[in-house]
């Protein structure tokens, strides 16, 4: 039987984190490829010792885009819940590698999905601090305080939406109040 508890000290407590979510088909009404899943990581005594959050974005140019993303972050949701303790970061990569890899072999075996694509995002709180990964690329995030913000989002938002307008937002309202402006 697989083990699906962290080894994590139960010492440590966390706050869940504010969560506001969104995700449409944006202002040319074009299919929506966007998936996304946010969750919080169990440790031995049943209470979280971190919260991760994904979004991924089918490739619009690109068969099966919207099949691409939800797989991606169905797999990577299950592998990570699925983990034992260890270096988060790593295992996101791992799982990431790994949709990658089943998301390959599907389009070998079905016409439908060959050429099918989509990035990306994953992001880890843990200790206070965000392990963030995108399209296998890390990259380092300084030190969380209370009241700082994340935002994970597809380029839907970022290629129609000013940068400083986004980070107004995200500073000036509460989390689902944000991603609904």
């Amino acid at each position: 039987m697989k083990q699906t508890t962290r080894d994590m000290p139960t010492q440590v407590s966390f706050a869940k984190p504010l969560i506001g979510e969104e995700s449409n088909p944006g202002a040319g009404g074009k299919n929506n490829e966007d998936a996304l899943a946010h969750f919080s990581l169990p440790g031995n005594d049943g209470a979280p010792f971190g919260y991760v959050g994904i979004v991924a974005d089918g490739i619009g140019e690109h068969q099966a885009g919207e099949q691409a993303s939800t797989s991606v972050v169905q797999m990577v949701k299950s592998a990570l819940l699925g983990s034992s303790a260890g270096d988060i970061s790593s295992q996101m990569i791992a799982a990431i590698k790994r949709a990658s890899q089943e998301l390959y072999d599907k389009a070998a075996t079905n016409p439908a999905w060959q050429g099918m694509g989509t990035t990306v995002a994953v992001a880890a709180i843990l200790d206070s601090r965000i392990k963030p990964d995108v399209e296998v690329e890390r990259r380092a995030v300084e030190e969380l305080q209370p009241g700082d913000s994340i935002l994970l989002c597809s380029d839907g938002l970022t290629d129609q939406v000013m940068d400083e307008e986004i980070k107004s937002s995200v500073l000036k309202n509460r989390p689902q109040a944000a991603v609904k402006q």
